[in-house]
């Protein structure tokens, strides 16, 4: 079967990689390629900023009506077309097609609307007097080009986090998705396309070496990058490859493991937990915080009193209760230590992509 062919998407167009290089894309449920990427250079990168100064110069100018009714527009057609972005993103990432049509479309397409209307939400000081003969105001302006590099794991929810706030704002992004599962991003920004300016929305395909490219470039005002770290492996329940083709492997529990174990240092990405036995409290605190990520956690408790306290002293972006990873459109998600800096989804990801100016006037010259 001949593979599919991708293309990077910038300035509203199509394009190879200007050097012609290639990647195959595996279907995990089959083991089998099913695509070609492009592997993106210097070049690319270069096209692509280009593109996106281009596309600021108009977009910045754009009223917040404007750019929350693009925003709009945006999250109907993917509602709209929720079934084929599903298939895509399904045979990409070896995901349940029901699943991610469930619990991955409604909130995606909820954010964008969000952030549609976060764009005439944006607040500062009142214009005032601060100075006896001057009056003073603030503005909150677009920061300029935004490059942004997204994980493998949710690849077109993760891209709505990282391009709906920024373009929002009135920011031209490019975006890099993983090198492993592109497909709905390049989809996703071709459909923006039909409600953006030019450039305004730009993906470029590649590898670590286009990651390190586009962040390193010279352009880019502001950049946001959400990667994974290379877990350990250990085999106590499962522990085991399928043996049914594609990349499946059986739900493990890993105990007995020490603190110090890379497994309990180290975050794992696939159907593994590990788990450690406590006496109390503060022991239990201790070794969560023990770690040098923060980006979760989670408390199951009977006792309200522990749940806040705990609550209190995790070191962690998001702490639930009681429940583990729902997520909020109007609520902060980002974490402390090595697991990042700054946030995704809600005001407080949205501000991230503005600048404040002071603007101060003698009235009385």
């Amino acid at each position: 079967m001949a593979l599919r062919k991708l293309q990077n998407f910038i300035g509203g167009a199509y394009r190879d990689a200007a050097d012609g290089r290639t990647t195959t894309l595996v279907n995990p449920s089959t083991g089998e390629g099913f695509a070609e990427a492009p592997v993106s250079g210097q070049a690319d990168v270069d096209a692509a900023m280009q593109a996106a100064e281009r596309g600021f110069e108009q977009w910045r100018d754009a009223t917040p009506s404007e750019r929350s009714l693009a925003l709009l527009k945006i999250a109907d057609a993917m509602e709209e077309r929720a079934e084929e972005l599903v298939r895509l993103e399904s045979e990409n990432t070896g995901k349940p097609v029901q699943l991610t049509l469930d619990e991955e479309v409604p909130p995606a397409v909820d954010q964008i609307r969000f952030f549609a209307g976060a764009a005439r939400m944006l607040q500062g000081l009142s214009a005032g007097e601060y100075m006896a003969g001057h009056t003073s105001m603030i503005r909150r302006e677009p920061v300029g080009v935004c490059a942004q590099v997204t994980p493998w794991n949710y690849p077109f929810m993760m891209a709505v986090w990282k391009w709906a706030p920024a373009i929002a704002a009135g920011n031209a992004v490019v975006l890099k998705p993983s090198d492993t599962t592109p497909v709905t991003t390049v989809w996703m920004a071709e459909l923006m396309s039909e409600f953006l300016p030019d450039g305004v929305i730009n993906v470029v395909c590649g590898d670590r070496q286009t990651g390190a490219t586009l962040v390193a470039h010279k352009t880019p005002a502001m950049v946001s990058i959400t990667g994974s770290v290379r877990a350990g492996r250990e085999v106590a329940i499962g522990g085991h490859r399928l043996d049914r083709g594609g990349y499946f492997y059986e739900p493990t529990v890993v105990s007995g493991l020490e603190q110090d174990d890379e497994l309990i240092q180290q975050e794992v990405f696939g159907p593994v937990i590990t788990v450690q036995r406590f006496d109390d409290e503060e022991k239990a605190l201790a070794w969560a915080n023990g770690v040098e990520y923060g980006l979760a956690s989670s408390v199951w408790t009977r006792d309200h009193g522990r749940a806040m306290r705990m609550a209190r002293a995790l070191d962690f972006g998001c702490v639930w209760i009681n429940t583990h990873i729902p997520l909020v459109a109007e609520m902060p998600h980002g974490g402390f230590k090595h697991s990042g800096y700054g946030k995704d989804l809600s005001l407080y990801g949205f501000e991230d992509y503005t600048r404040v100016k002071h603007v101060m006037s003698n009235i009385e010259g």
